[in-house]
């Protein structure tokens, strides 16, 4: 059975899954994963450096930690990664990976198509969406610099700081999503804000200094939590609502 580039990547990130269980299972709690690289190399062992960059993929995804810092042994090397696993993401995407890159569950489906005389299913018909799932969890999650929001679970993160649930209102969190996913590339008009916030309201009666208030109000908020909870410096707070005179709000890219 031939593999696409995308299911031959899902695979990978599965076997290394796989590896970081393994190793997290035999660890003390609260300790990190001792992750080595492979010395030799051959058929069915992935490069070194091809891991590497599949360990760094998954902390961009927010599920690991690869732990880089002096001060805080141990300290990973090139020959053997220390890990922080983050949960409940790790989870998740552990059983997202299972699901669909585990070869029995693929090798049933094909010979219950042979049993049935249906159609027999190509490998990639089998795996159906196995290219998605990194985009998928990727769009779970916002960044913003070095602040990360997940709009499912409804948690914030700020730097290398834990992971909290988000405590602020139900507007706050639209706000926040609707700028995140901006990526500050345009400008959110008043109208697709007041969209957003007051869904039930006739646009035609809200003004955009209605608009305005509200915002401001939000933002308020927002500093008051992202400086005494999330520790974020007052330079980078003050980028993240930007008013855009007449037209609406953006996210600050400087």
């Amino acid at each position: 059975m031939n593999m696409t580039p995308e299911e031959e990547f899902n695979q990978e990130v599965w076997t290394i899954l796989q590896k970081i269980t393994r190793e997290q299972l035999a660890t003390e709690n609260n300790k990190p994963v001792e992750f080595m690289f492979p010395h030799v190399q051959g058929v069915g062992i992935i490069p070194e450096g091809r891991q590497k960059k599949i360990l760094y993929k998954l902390q961009e995804l927010g599920v690991l930690r690869v732990r880089e810092n002096p001060w805080e042994p141990p300290e990973s090397s090139p020959y053997i990664f220390y890990l922080d696993i983050i949960q409940p993401y790790y989870g998740e995407i552990y059983e997202k990976f299972n699901k669909a890159c585990e070869i029995g569950e693929h090798l049933n489906q094909y010979q219950q198509s042979l049993m049935k005389g249906t159609e027999t299913p190509t490998f990639s018909q089998i795996g159906k969406g196995m290219d998605t799932i990194v985009t998928n969890i990727r769009n779970e999650i916002l960044k913003w610099k070095d602040l990360k929001l997940d709009k499912e679970r409804q948690t914030i993160q700020y730097g290398e700081k834990p992971i909290v649930e988000v405590s602020f209102g139900i507007n706050h969190i639209k706000l926040l999503v609707l700028l995140l996913e901006s990526n500050g590339n345009k400008v959110i008009e008043y109208r697709e804000i007041a969209k957003i916030l007051n869904p039930d309201s006739s646009l035609e009666k809200i003004k955009n200094n209605d608009v305005s208030r509200d915002v401001q109000s939000i933002k308020r908020d927002l500093v008051t939590y992202l400086k005494d909870v999330m520790k974020m410096d007052k330079e980078t707070i003050d980028m993240l609502i930007v008013s855009k005179n007449k037209v609406g709000y953006k996210l600050g890219t400087g």
